[in-house]
């Protein structure tokens, strides 16, 4: 080979690999661009959208959402002078709540954010006595409940000693969840003492699973009936499973729930004595599914529950010799109140 052969050879190879580089680096570039370009379709902007001059509140842009809160200056935007206060209040609502000091909430002008920043703060305490300073009645009842359900102590039901039966209840409320959350297995019987509708099952249930995690083979023998039954409702497949239940209102229910496909959701709705009162609530409060008016008062389950605040399985709830059907036929308050 002559050296002008060798140069031509060596030439040859560096313009071959100045075109393989070359091409390298395009197809790198190329790989880029088109990274770039389907992440910043895809993603939205992390900034509010560019049409709006001063958004705030909740946006969505493309899957993601984005909160925006409101400002003072977004507030004097507002059309009306009552939405522009109650935008003020709900900044102040956050440094409030941020600060813990109930007693701030009193400078709020808006009534149900006022009471809403009472509730929040007054509820989280222990202090029930507090809980008389919200404006809404509702509201109040509602802070009681929660620092009742937190502190398991029924002192605090004294809020109604004028009305006895919401004391009542009160009271079975505490009970509840004192039994249920005490660490013992030798007080889940006393949950047979409360009184109020849907509380002795509550504490029953929450017993179970937090001193027996759901075994029934450890409860006690009065109660391992109901254990079996409110487990096999939830786990029956088959007509088989439901005749293992040896409490026939919860027998009934399983094989309805079986008939439906085992969708609860669907066996939940079902009404089979038209009482207002779904099979699943009324097995949950003690009541008959299949019997419209357990208590035999004159008047329906679902009535006595939610229209006139009687007790379903006392057909004279304020015991005042009058049932509380003729009560209400007579006009008078058959709560006694």
């Amino acid at each position: 080979m002559s050296i002008y052969e060798a140069i031509n050879e060596v030439r040859e190879f560096i313009n071959s690999f100045d075109k393989r580089k070359l091409a390298l680096i395009l197809i790198i570039i190329l790989a880029i661009v088109a990274f770039v370009f389907y992440f910043k379709k895809d993603k939205a902007p992390s900034g509010p959208p560019p049409s709006a001059s001063s958004p705030t509140g909740v946006f969505k842009i493309g899957d993601d959402y984005f909160y925006i809160p409101e400002t003072k200056e977004s507030c004097a935007q507002k059309k009306s002078e009552s939405e522009k206060q109650r935008c003020l209040d709900e900044i102040a609502l956050r440094d409030i709540i941020k600060n813990g000091d109930y007693k701030e909430c009193f400078n709020l002008k808006t009534a149900e954010i006022k009471n809403e920043c009472l509730f929040n703060l007054i509820s989280q305490g222990a202090d029930s006595s507090l809980c008389a300073t919200i404006p809404d009645k509702e509201k109040a009842e509602k802070c009681i409940d929660r620092i009742v359900v937190l502190t398991k102590d029924s002192k605090h039901c004294d809020y109604f000693n004028n009305a006895p039966l919401e004391k009542q209840e009160c009271q079975d409320r505490a009970l509840a969840f004192k039994i249920a959350e005490s660490g013992r297995t030798d007080d889940i019987l006393e949950c047979r003492k409360i009184k109020t509708l849907e509380y002795p099952n509550l504490c029953l249930n929450n017993s179970i699973k937090n001193k027996f995690n759901n075994d029934c083979t450890g409860v006690p023998d009065e109660i391992k009936d109901y254990c079996m039954a409110v487990n096999l409702v939830a786990v029956a497949t088959s007509e088989s499973d439901c005749l293992k239940i040896n409490i026939e209102n919860y027998k009934k229910f399983c094989l309805i729930e079986v008939a439906l496909g085992n969708d609860i959701k669907i066996a939940r709705k079902v009404d089979s004595d038209n009482d207002g009162l779904t099979d699943s609530n009324e097995l949950f409060t003690s009541l008959d599914p299949y019997d419209s008016d357990t208590d035999k008062d004159g008047l329906f389950d679902g009535d006595e529950y939610i229209k006139y605040n009687t007790n379903p399985k006392d057909a004279d709830t304020d015991g005042d010799g009058y049932t509380d059907g003729e009560e209400v036929k007579n006009g008078t308050n058959p709560t006694g109140q």
